[in-house]
């Protein structure tokens, strides 16, 4: 307790972590069903860890260093290259259909790895922290971790880890271990460049903009997620259209259609990096942004999944949706509106 004030309860805020992260990223977009996590005790135990931890650490590293828009942003692509490029190797899977795709370095699927990129830190990192920043301030807007917690979380993601990579190498999915070594180096690489970009958003001096209306903010983040929810999905699925017409070509599906589509994939995809990028950026410039604005963008994005997700979410998955969506808005904007009458 400082200066009168509870600190808010460390277990409680990881709780919800383990929760509201994996529910956003994997429930309510439809990339896998609830059953997933009901039926496969691995999966779910390995899930809430690597998502609910990951993004607590960052979350609390955003609050205890006051990073920018941009700078949570930047976060989300450090979770991204860890969890997806080194860990579940989904930018590497050459068996799944939807991450079958044509254009790659160092073995490396460039469209989907675009495409998590973007989703995870728009999505998972930045709509979460700030939505959750919104519907609990006293636990995630402010430091809710200790030095020692730090530590315990960061050995307990080594291990779940350590697990993961073990296994998928294995069982194939990863590359052999020499390309894998090499992809591990390069990632490390890029890790390096989000670092520096995180400390030059600190460095830059934020110069104010006009007041931007709640209306155009709802605009950004429309045009946005239609840029990357619709179109970029379609485009990127034209690969897997091909499989689907002919199922009896070896991976990968070489057509003019699918390396078009994967083409078209990356500049949207692009695109749609480049438009959060910009609407982050205003929001730091920003100097009338309120939580009523925050929470404007949170619920384009949010209410978006929604709709795009019944198209791949299963029955149970759409129950379970109907219970927690409702509570992430409407806590999110009661902490919206007890802030404005503060």
């Amino acid at each position: 307790m400082a200066n009168g004030v509870k600190s808010p309860s460390t277990f409680r805020t990881l709780l919800l972590f383990m929760v509201f992260v994996p529910f956003n990223a994997e429930i309510l977009t439809g990339s896998n069903p609830i059953e997933l996590f009901i039926f496969n005790p691995i999966v779910a135990i390995t899930g809430i860890v690597l998502y609910g931890f990951q993004v607590a650490i960052l979350a609390d590293l955003a609050a205890r260093y006051q990073l920018s828009y941009r700078a949570i942003f930047l976060l989300g692509f450090v979770f991204t290259l860890v969890m997806e490029g080194m860990g579940s190797g989904t930018f590497e899977n050459t068996k799944l259909v939807y991450t079958t795709l044509l254009l790659r370095v160092f073995n490396f699927n460039i469209a989907y790895a675009f495409f998590a990129l973007a989703f995870q830190s728009v999505i998972t990192t930045w709509m979460t922290i700030i939505a959750m920043r919104l519907a609990w301030p006293g636990r995630v807007a402010r430091p809710f971790l200790k030095k020692w917690q730090h530590e315990v979380l960061l050995v307990v993601l080594a291990i779940a880890y350590a697990g993961l990579i073990n296994y998928n190498l294995e069982t194939g999915v990863f590359p052999p271990p020499s390309i894998y070594v090499l992809q591990v180096l390069i990632i490390f690489g890029l890790l390096v460049v989000v670092v520096v970009a995180i400390k030059r958003t600190l460095k830059t001096p934020v110069l104010q903009e006009p007041i931007i209306t709640v209306r155009r903010y709802r605009m950004q983040s429309l045009i946005d997620v239609i840029f990357f929810g619709i179109l970029a999905m379609v485009a990127g699925s034209i690969d897997t259209l091909a499989y689907a017409i002919n199922p009896t070509k070896p991976f990968p599906v070489f057509t003019l259609a699918g390396i078009f589509g994967q083409v078209v994939a990356i500049v949207i995809l692009l695109i749609s990096v480049l438009l959060s990028w910009n609407m982050f950026k205003h929001m730091d410039m920003d100097p009338g942004i309120s939580n009523a604005k925050l929470f404007a963008v949170v619920l384009v994005f949010l209410l978006f999944w929604l709709i795009v997700g019944f198209l791949f979410r299963t029955l149970p998955s759409d129950i379970v949706v109907a219970f927690i969506l409702p509570v992430e808005i409407i806590k999110a904007r009661r902490g919206c509106r007890a802030n404005a009458a503060t």
